[in-house]
C-alpha cells in the first residue's frame, strides 16, 4: 500500500508537492481508520495520501488536510 501511494503521488507529499523517499514518504489516512466502515475503506485509493514529516505533523495536529490535491 505504500509504494503503490507513492508510486501514484509521483513521490511527492499531497500537501506541499515536495519530493518525498524512504521514511520522509508518510502515508496517512485521509479518513482516520476508527471512523471507516472497514478495513477496505480505511486503506482503499480514495482515502490514502502521501505526506512528507512536516506535512504529516501539521495534519495530525490540525485535523485536516489543508491545501490537499485530491
Amino acid at each position: 500500500m505504500r509504494l503503490w501511494a507513492l508510486q501514484r503521488a509521483k513521490n511527492k507529499c499531497d500537501r506541499c508537492n515536495v519530493y518525498v523517499k524512504g521514511f520522509n514518504a508518510i502515508p496517512h489516512h485521509k479518513k482516520p481508520y476508527s471512523e471507516c466502515e472497514n478495513h477496505e475503506e480505511a486503506f482503499g485509493p480514495d482515502n490514502i495520501v502521501i505526506l512528507c514529516r512536516s506535512c504529516h505533523g501539521i495534519v495530525e495536529k490540525l485535523g485536516r488536510t489543508t491545501n490537499h490535491k485530491g
